[in-house]
């Protein structure tokens, strides 16, 4: 799993029990109540998920233009990528 930020950074993320992600801290990755987005892939294999902030419009998050381009549409704020086994 990797965070991406608004500015383009990138950084590892595992959950803090080792299997899979609590509501808690997905809501602290996004800052508030998640979204889930699936991610399109060319590899049928491995299916991918983001995690985005659900108000990210109201709270004038700025746009994540690495999360967009991965999306295909507009994300706004920090989001969590991962494989679905890591959420629950």
């Amino acid at each position: 799993a990797y965070v991406l930020s608004e500015s383009g950074k990138i950084r590892h993320a595992r959950p803090k029990n080792g299997t899979d992600f609590s509501l808690d801290e997905l809501r602290e990755v996004v800052g508030g109540d998640i979204e889930i987005v699936h991610l399109s892939n060319h590899d049928k294999c491995q299916q991918l998920l983001m995690v985005v902030n659900e108000d990210g419009i109201a709270m004038k998050l700025k746009q994540n233009d690495v999360a967009s381009r991965l999306a295909r549409q507009t994300i706004l704020g920090r989001v969590l990528v991962c494989q679905p086994f890591l959420i629950k």
